[in-house]
């Protein structure tokens, strides 16, 4: 016969592992724990008929779910806790805690963070600019990520010294959403502004990139290197870069989508992974694509040789103004004299894909029907627009 005891072991750390990867689990098994303990404290309420002999008999039956129940609620209570927020501001302290919205709670530098979250962890960056570049120092993971979310206008600027705003090696499940990047100078090799892997790890893996301005910066805006897979880089705006402007590279399985690259120094997209990528809803301008790789090209909107796929365009988006930096698409309805070959051009509808609470139009209504190709700005990016 099996030793009880080794059984409930082995049964009580399989749930503890999963329950580390799936909260919704660990709901579930707190639910059974009361529902256990309620049957246990039967067993020491007087009833109808008890006797001591009864009572040793039960004891002897229900030890082992006695047992069980104590150690699940020592081992799973801990888990219950919900992932830390935590705050960065201009006036902060990185010996503060962390934990609040204030000038004595709040962190000094993005980096602060970076050496402290855990999975689930989210540090929310308050407006400003900081001078520092980000290095990651733990995973998140596939529902619990590490996000680095910015509220308002928040700059990391380079100064031309730092070669990456955020420098990620062997770093998964990463989130990085939100911020405006500048002044990242050219180090060469697989360096951009935001830079997975650079060839010296075994690959970040299901890193979002999304909701970012990248601008007047060296090398590439973003370049994917290793053997990272399964990046998303989504509804970034990536412009006046010395040279190119996304690089997905690394070992594949990459998904561009609702980006707008203009004016790169080399290529608009140097597609370099060989196998798994689409490329969706994006506005590759003024730019030439190298496409060494394997990718799907699908409802893009890009200057020169048209590349398969199904929906793709070649035609001038009629940005509102390029050169000033304003990316918003001419639409008649907002004033403008002519209507964007990228408005309702994209692969499906902006509600289906998440637009529907962001607009590509000077007059901030929101994108709806067919989404629109390229770069939608948030409140908060319109917020980067006029801060510029």
């Amino acid at each position: 016969m099996k030793n009880p005891a080794n059984h409930n072991s082995a049964f009580i750390k399989r749930l503890h592992e999963i329950s580390a990867i799936t909260p919704t689990l660990v709901t579930v098994a707190f639910s059974w724990i009361f529902w256990c303990m309620s049957k246990t404290i039967r067993l020491f309420i007087p009833l109808k008929g008890w006797t001591l002999k009864s009572a040793n008999e039960n004891s002897q039956k229900h030890r082992s779910a006695i047992l069980t129940t104590l150690i699940l609620a020592l081992l799973l209570i801990p888990g219950m806790a919900s992932a830390t927020i935590y705050y960065v501001r201009t006036d902060g302290n990185d010996s503060n805690p962390g934990t609040s919205n204030s000038a004595a709670g709040a962190w000094l530098t993005i980096q602060k963070a970076a050496d402290t979250m855990i999975a689930g962890d989210t540090v929310l960056v308050q407006p400003g600019t900081y001078y520092e570049m980000v290095q990651p120092l733990n995973d998140g993971t596939s529902g619990n990520p590490i996000t680095y979310q910015a509220q308002g206008v928040v700059v990391i600027d380079g100064q031309d010294t730092r070669s990456a705003a955020f420098d990620l090696v062997d770093d998964d499940y990463i989130v990085i959403d939100g911020f405006e990047i500048t002044n990242c100078p050219d180090a060469g090799g697989f360096w951009g502004s935001i830079a997975l892997d650079r060839n010296l790890g075994s690959g970040s893996d299901y890193v979002i990139i999304r909701n970012n301005i990248i601008h007047d910066t060296g090398r590439d805006g973003i370049n994917v290197g290793g053997t990272s897979t399964n990046t998303l880089i989504e509804n970034n705006l990536i412009y006046n870069i010395d040279d190119d402007g996304i690089t997905p590279a690394g070992g594949g399985n990459h998904t561009l989508r609702s980006n707008t690259i203009y004016n790169c120094g080399q290529w608009g997209l140097e597609s370099a992974a060989t196998s798994g990528n689409l490329y969706e809803n994006n506005i590759f301008w003024h730019d030439s694509i190298d496409n060494t790789g394997v990718a799907t090209y699908n409802y893009n909107n890009y200057n020169g040789l048209l590349t398969g796929g199904t929906g793709n365009i070649n035609a001038d988006p009629l940005f509102v103004n390029a050169v000033g930096g304003d990316f918003h698409l001419s639409h008649i309805a907002a004033g403008q004299g002519a209507d964007s070959p990228c408005i309702d051009a994209g692969s499906d509808t902006a509600a289906n894909l998440g637009y529907d609470s962001k607009t590509t139009r000077t007059d901030n209504v929101t994108d709806s029907g067919t989404v629109d190709m390229g770069f939608h700005y948030t409140e908060q990016s319109l917020n980067v627009d006029l801060a510029d």
